[in-house]
């Protein structure tokens, strides 16, 4: 699945005009009719499945993708693709979390990691 179509800001708003409304986008999953769209240079966001690295090169460590409070490998939940064109050094970008497979554990540390992955717009990855 993927997060699409964000909502216009006040789409649910209940307030006046005469108040000004924060930005709001608003997503959902949604079923993916073609799988090559989940591959890294389609950018995704996604629940579940592998994450998608943007960079295949730099990636995290087997331990920094192991699970702080059991040492199991963490579940990979979600990734966000939040690009930042204001930033250089962040074009693309995504944001990426795991969980511990042991729900009593996520209030430990290290159970809960996000990684962010980002590369500048001109890069060797994506000419």
């Amino acid at each position: 699945a993927t997060f699409s179509r964000p909502m216009p800001s006040g789409y649910y708003s209940d307030s006046s005009d005469d108040e000004e409304e924060p930005t709001v986008m608003l997503g959902f999953a949604a079923d993916v009719s073609e799988p090559s769209l989940l591959a890294r240079n389609h950018f995704p966001s996604k629940i579940g499945g592998a994450p998608a690295w943007l960079d295949p090169v730099n990636l995290p460590t087997e331990r920094q993708l192991r699970c702080g409070a059991s040492g199991e490998p963490l579940r990979f939940v979600a990734q966000v693709y939040a690009a930042a064109s204001d930033e250089p050094h962040a074009f693309h970008r995504s944001i990426l979390l795991f969980l511990s497979p042991h729900g009593p554990s996520l209030s430990r540390p290290g159970a809960v990691r996000a990684f962010r992955c980002q590369l500048p717009r001109d890069n060797s990855h994506y000419p």
